[in-house]
């Protein structure tokens, strides 16, 4: 496996679409995570652009994977609510920090200052967890394939 990793910070998908040939699928990836929850603002133009990088991304000769994951800064905030219509629109999976891990910041049980290295990006503990959601779902979705071979093989 080789890891390509294209993204370049405080920038948002705008660029990342400028950039997309270049930087990524001229690699013909197998799978892409995208990820720009925290620098996209939530407008109708910001949507637009997502949406292009991530058709272009599933358009590509080689049809990578593509999981949409959404972090989030110390307050919880991200432009989410404004790709997850996407995903959804194209069958994406989807993974949302802010699910996996509010409940528990908004319960006490775990402090946002301990995931992030500034208001808005995640630390090696928020790396971490994010990795994990990120296995969990590709763990998930493997035995999920699993189970309908079986079953249609029975």
């Amino acid at each position: 496996m080789k890891l390509i990793n294209a993204g370049i910070g405080q920038t948002d998908s705008k660029f990342g679409e400028k950039r997309l040939q270049r930087d990524l699928l001229k690699y013909k990836p197998d799978f892409v995570i995208t990820e720009w929850a925290n620098n996209d603002a939530g407008t109708p133009e910001m949507r637009a652009s997502y949406k292009r990088v991530v058709e272009r991304i599933l358009a590509a000769p080689n049809h990578p994977a593509v999981l949409m994951l959404f972090t989030m800064g110390r307050d919880w905030s991200n432009s989410e609510d404004n790709q997850i219509p996407i995903g959804r629109e194209l069958n994406v999976p989807m993974i949302a920090l802010r699910e996996s891990i509010m409940p528990l910041e908004k319960a006490g049980k775990f402090n946002p200052v301990d995931r992030t290295a500034d208001p808005v990006h995640p630390n090696d503990l928020g790396h971490q967890i994010i990795a994990q959601l990120v296995a969990y779902r590709l763990q998930s979705g493997l035995n999920n394939m699993h189970d309908s071979t079986q079953a249609s093989a029975k």
